[in-house]
């Protein structure tokens, strides 16, 4: 409920995860992206966490974008750890740090700063 995070951060509370566990098993669920969108005002005041829904560079770029100061990575990193141990999620993080690194040159975002300004449009 937004209404509640607003309310929270009025109270002091410095720090917001965002999480939609099983949610997407709703139609009428809310993904976090749509969350996220509607509490930028927060940005800057508050510490925003957010996951689900991220599977490639771009969907960390794009949270980063609308203000999350931490993006979760729970799926990918499973996998990782079912096909291949430890070195399955080492894997994992070479590649979405590679994505994500490909996704900010091709915006023009020379640091992780730049994603600050919302210049991406979702």
């Amino acid at each position: 409920n937004i209404q509640d995070i607003n309310t929270c951060s009025k109270m002091g509370i410095t720090n917001i995860w965002i999480s939609n566990h099983g949610g997407r098993m709703f139609n009428s669920g809310i993904s976090t992206v749509d969350v996220l969108k509607k509490i930028q005002h927060l940005r800057g005041k508050n510490n925003i966490i957010v996951d689900g829904g991220v599977r490639r560079g771009s969907d960390i770029l794009k949270y980063l974008c609308l203000g999350a100061n931490l993006v979760g990575v729970g799926r990918p990193v499973i996998y990782g750890l079912i096909c291949n141990g430890s070195k399955g999620v080492s894997k994992i993080f070479e590649i979405l740090k590679s994505e994500l690194n490909t996704a900010m040159y091709n915006g023009g975002f020379r640091s992780l700063k730049d994603m600050k300004f919302n210049r991406l449009i979702i």
